[in-house]
């Protein structure tokens, strides 16, 4: 998978947050948002959601990647909007199809024996 060329957003539980790095520069040199109801001025849980979507959008990357976001975590945030009074609407690269699953590579890789 190449992304060179590519600003790169990065959901990743291992930095807590939401990180973001230019074209053509390392993965590494991604600088990472964290957000908890103690920071940003977020007041509950919907407000936390919003306000994590909104931010991934106005990175404007070019694809979104995680490892496992798809299945695990924006399924995740997509029940928990289930239960808000207006839910917002996911990041414009959730639903554009701009984003890459490294774990569907991970467990390609694992079932063929190439871990």
């Amino acid at each position: 998978m190449d992304l060179a060329g590519l600003s790169v957003v990065h959901v990743k539980r291992s930095q807590s947050g939401v990180g973001h790095h230019e074209p053509e520069t390392p993965g590494n040199d991604a600088q990472y948002e964290t957000f908890a109801r103690s920071n940003h001025g977020i007041s509950d849980e919907q407000d936390l959601v919003t306000t994590v979507f909104s931010y991934i959008d106005e990175l404007d990357g070019d694809v979104l990647v995680g490892y496992n976001g798809i299945d695990f975590n924006m399924d995740f945030l997509a029940k928990r909007c289930a239960h808000f009074d207006l839910a917002p609407s996911p990041p414009a690269l959730q639903t554009s199809g701009q984003h890459i699953n490294l774990f569907t590579d991970r467990k390609a890789a694992c079932g063929a024996g190439e871990k």
